[in-house]
């Protein structure tokens, strides 16, 4: 029996090549610094709310999983 599943990228390399993506659709844009540095603020006030938010979620998540088992974690 084949396995067609690839093997998963190491969170290392996932970084990397987001950063190398990231510089090259910046470097594609030709848009002035100011703005470049514009959207990349927009962007990480958005980044920062929804690792906020997922981390809410994995609190209650963790309370309530405490609550259910009775245990304490």
């Amino acid at each position: 029996m084949s396995d067609n599943t690839k093997p998963e990228k190491g969170i290392n390399l996932r970084i990397q090549e987001t950063k190398e993506k990231i510089a090259d659709v910046i470097n594609e844009s030709q848009l002035p610094p100011g703005i470049t540095l514009m959207i990349l603020n927009e962007f990480a006030g958005q980044v920062q709310r929804q690792n906020a938010y997922m981390i809410e979620i994995e609190k209650k998540a963790l309370e309530e999983g405490e609550k259910k088992d009775g245990i304490q974690v």
